[in-house]
């Protein structure tokens, strides 16, 4: 048999059946590499969680920075107010 003609029907056979190619992707690739698929999607479901968890954090230290310049603006004022006030 021609190594070549074998070979092209070893191509064709993991091209056309799914079974076979799954058998050769577990011979070939190793356990660690098998798992990326699973692994990449967990990362991406934490990534997307992080970066929700992020923007709830942006929102809260913006309402954080607002209040802060209301009460600096408040003591500003009360200074202002305890000054003119004081004999």
């Amino acid at each position: 048999m021609n190594p070549l003609v074998a070979l092209s029907d070893i191509i064709r056979e993991v091209r056309e059946n799914t079974e076979a190619r799954e058998e050769l992707r577990r011979l070939i690739l190793t356990d660690d590499l098998l798992a990326m698929p699973q692994q990449l999607a967990e990362l991406i479901a934490v990534s997307k969680r992080h970066e929700q968890i992020l923007n709830q954090h942006t929102q809260i230290l913006w309402q954080h920075t607002q209040a802060i310049q209301t009460l600096e603006g408040d003591t500003s004022k009360l200074k202002r107010d305890t000054e003119y006030s004081s004999p």
